[in-house]
């Protein structure tokens, strides 16, 4: 994807239902966000909140940023 190489920040919120050791994923159902990566600094495992990407089921997010204290909720 080139995001090292980038001039911009990037931040992506990974759906991931996927396991993929080169990326350290932490199993096939988890949210990630990674900043200038396809590694992720954080992680939550859907499979812990009952929630699974991969059964067909409509689910919703949403993403707050807060650009004067930097902060992605």
């Amino acid at each position: 994807m080139g995001l090292h190489k980038s001039k911009y920040r990037v931040v992506v919120v990974e759906f991931d239902t996927s396991l993929d050791d080169e990326y350290g994923d932490l199993n096939g159902n988890h949210v990630g966000i990674n900043v200038d990566s396809l590694l992720s600094v954080k992680y939550c495992n859907l499979s812990d909140q009952n929630m699974f990407l991969y059964s067909g089921k409509k689910l919703d997010s949403w993403i707050d940023y807060k650009a004067s204290s930097k902060r992605l909720e």
